[in-house]
């Protein structure tokens, strides 16, 4: 069967290798031109930095990031097409991927103490998910982390947990919003 769309690395070490894309509806990728912009954006702190995929689907995000430089730890309750896309970049010396519930996996992550410079979550716009991720993501930023959120163009974040939006980009139908510092 024929992948719905194609997906490729847009730079660094795995840069134009393809990723498989999901069959169906199930999981709703990042468009290439909000990925080429976010990590246009953040491209050169991914060195050597830790990054959280948060609702991972495909892992394209953090694949990218590893493509960078960085280290990413993947997290969805199907892992499926992330560890498939993985295998095949061949990636896997710096990075993890757990199945799971997110806010018991973030949970596990504060009590461990375990801190990210980037926090990039994409839950399914119409869950009302995002409190429940800032709220659980703010405990583990490293000093200077940013949580990356991508939403619909019209979502408006109520609450913020003390943190700052630092930055908020919009593309067509969907967005950035970047929060840190307390």
């Amino acid at each position: 069967m024929k992948n719905k769309c194609l997906l490729r690395i847009v730079s660094g070490k795995y840069r134009g290798k393809g990723l498989i894309s999901p069959q169906d509806s199930t999981v709703r990728p990042t468009s290439a031109r909000v990925k080429e912009s976010l990590f246009n954006i953040i491209r050169f702190d991914l060195p050597g930095s830790d990054f959280l995929d948060v609702f991972c689907g495909t892992g394209q995000n953090g694949i990218e990031a590893a493509s960078n430089g960085a280290n990413v730890t993947f997290i969805d309750k199907n892992v499926s097409l992330v560890n498939k896309n993985i295998s095949n970049i061949g990636l896997n010396e710096s990075c993890r991927v757990i199945c799971g519930d997110f806010k018991f996996i973030l949970s596990s992550f504060a009590k461990n103490n375990e801190k990210f410079d980037f926090i990039f979550a994409d839950p399914p716009y119409n869950e009302g998910l995002y409190e429940d991720i800032i709220d659980s993501a703010q405990y583990l930023l490293k000093e200077n982390g940013k949580i990356i959120l991508e939403h619909s163009r019209d979502f408006v974040i109520d609450n913020t947990f003390g943190l700052e939006v630092t930055d908020k980009r919009v593309y067509g139908s969907r967005a950035l919003t970047f929060l840190g510092g307390k």
